[in-house]
């Protein structure tokens, strides 16, 4: 195979995976009322899809003042709940 026929299955491959996480997700959100199990897996396979070590799910709050953290990947528990608000024009992390 050609180097780019051996892209174009990589990329391929690569947007069947997404294809399946997006249809994960969509069995789970019609499957359960536990909306943080769901955000949780979320934030999970957007990690592992991007190859990021660190993933958060964020919300802003009704004010737009703020940023809470609704699931995340890659930090331990301590740094997690420590990490609760965010202001939306601070420069954290």
């Amino acid at each position: 195979m050609t180097d780019s026929k051996l892209r174009l299955q990589g990329e391929l491959l690569a947007y069947a995976r997404q294809q399946e996480v997006i249809a994960e997700l969509a069995r789970l959100a019609l499957a359960t009322a536990d909306v943080e199990a769901l955000f949780e897996r979320a934030v999970e396979a957007a990690s592992d899809l991007l190859h990021a070590p660190f993933c958060r799910l964020l919300e802003v709050t009704p004010d737009r003042k703020m940023l809470v953290i609704r699931a995340a990947v890659g930090w331990n528990k301590t740094g997690r709940s420590a990490l609760v608000e965010l202001g939306a024009a601070s420069n954290h992390e």
